[in-house]
């Protein structure tokens, strides 16, 4: 599943099938998006948030495998759309989160998500994944304090 195929990037000891690390985030992201009950206290307590967290940044991990290693350097145009559908996915299962309560959105502030969506806000021209960054970041700590609406 997602933190498998994370732990074994970020120990640079495996290339994911990207097939199925995008499968798995987006089946994450399908049971946060549940209008109804979002199981967001699940995920966070099954350690998720912060390899969905890591995720964000699955473009530079791909890029340091380039780097060293010369197999890697040859990924087709259909692994590097799957690797920005997955970052997608992973942005939009942590913006779910973040519309939770303050202690569901701190866990996703404590996994370091916010200075990632940063990044992706100033650096990706896919602007489905700028808008899942700037919703996320909306949806932030500072949000939780700003006043409701009529209020």
């Amino acid at each position: 599943g997602i933190q498998t195929n994370v732990e074994l990037m970020s120990q640079q000891k495996k290339i994911p099938n990207f097939g199925h690390l995008h499968e798995c985030v987006q089946h994450c992201r399908k049971m946060l998006s549940r209008e109804k009950q979002p199981p967001i206290d699940t995920i966070i307590k099954s350690g998720l948030v912060p390899y969905l967290s890591d995720l964000l940044q699955l473009d530079i991990i791909i890029q340091g495998y380039c780097i060293n290693d010369p197999a890697v350097k040859n990924l087709g145009p259909k692994d590097e759309e799957v690797i920005i559908q997955t970052i997608f996915e992973a942005a939009w299962a942590l913006t779910n989160i973040c519309s939770g309560n303050s202690n569901q959105t701190h866990a996703v502030v404590h996994a370091g998500a916010i200075p990632k969506f940063v990044r992706l806000l100033a650096n990706t021209s896919h602007l489905n994944i700028v808008e899942q960054a700037a919703w996320a970041i909306g949806n932030g700590p500072s949000a939780q304090k700003r006043p409701k609406s009529g209020s």
